[in-house]
């Protein structure tokens, strides 16, 4: 309960030198800013567990407003039965805008796979399992539920969820969803453990990484998760403007830094690797 409070806290303070929540600042500069603001000793600690020399100020208050409850995410793939796909789609448009409603709910997009009438992906993010459970209890879920069960309309897929801290959690969503008309997206699930020897290497890697793939004018969404109870598991949900997007990423100083830690040096245990290309049914901007 403390450290709940030294996070909200130290997340005030930060947010009265911070509005726009962006930029990168070095961890030792914002430790002197909270010690001179007077923070108490338990807000520094906070801060001070970061495992980073230099925080995005974006990646910084969502992991303070989530550090002491980790979050929990969820990956669905499922196709609907055609003769429920109109019921499915007007379901779906008030399933999603109301979930993003909840104050648990942290991300909720609902993507289509691209040449494909009937198969779908879901991908939530809830601040922690609670806010996930009364997620369960609201009208527009049952009636989603009621839809997959009761009346069959959907084809069973594949669900993963995953209780995990929001270590990297993209914040700030790009606004600009109408200049990339209706092409497909290209989208990545990955599961992976990274080797404990490597782990301090990787935190400093994949803090660069995340930061410049963001930047990319193809990339829309870089979320890195890590499993709860667990140093070394983790998850990534990257969706890009196309699959050229997602070439030209391929390409990059950032990307080719982390390839390599894969392959090379065998930074990571083998783990699980999707990428869908999908249209942008239900993203969220």
């Amino acid at each position: 309960m403390e450290d709940a409070k030294a996070a909200q806290r130290t997340l005030e303070v930060f947010r009265s030198f911070d509005a726009n929540g962006q930029g990168v600042i070095a961890k030792s500069d914002l430790l002197d800013v909270l010690k001179q603001m007077r923070a108490d000793d338990q807000a520094v600690k906070t801060i001070s567990s970061i495992p980073f020399d230099s925080i995005d100020y974006g990646i910084l208050l969502r992991w303070l407003y989530d550090c002491s409850s980790g979050g929990y995410a969820v990956f669905v793939f499922f196709e609907v039965k055609k003769e429920f796909l109109a019921e499915f789609h007007k379901l779906m448009a008030v399933d999603a805008r109301e979930t993003r409603k909840e104050p648990g709910c942290l991300r909720f997009d609902l993507l289509q796979v691209a040449e494909s009438d009937t198969k779908f992906c879901l991908y939530e993010v809830y601040q922690n399992e609670i806010a996930a459970k009364e997620h369960g209890k609201t009208g527009h879920y049952k009636q989603w539920n009621e839809f997959k069960t009761t009346k069959g309309g959907t084809v069973e897929g594949s669900y993963n969820k995953v209780t995990a801290n929001p270590i990297d959690f993209q914040l700030f969503a790009k606004r600009e969803r109408s200049a990339f008309g209706l092409e497909a997206y290209f989208v990545v699930f990955v599961s992976f453990e990274v080797k404990k020897e490597f782990l301090a290497e990787f935190h400093k890697l994949m803090a660069v990484d995340a930061r410049e793939t963001r930047k990319e004018p193809g990339c829309l969404r870089f979320d890195l998760l890590q499993v709860a109870d667990s140093d070394t598991k983790f998850c990534l949900y990257e969706v890009y403007q196309n699959e050229i997007a997602a070439k030209e990423h391929g390409k990059t100083d950032h990307y080719k830094q982390w390839n390599e830690f894969k392959t090379t040096k065998g930074g990571t245990v083998e783990g699980s690797y999707k990428k869908v290309i999908i249209s942008p049914l239900d993203f969220h901007g």
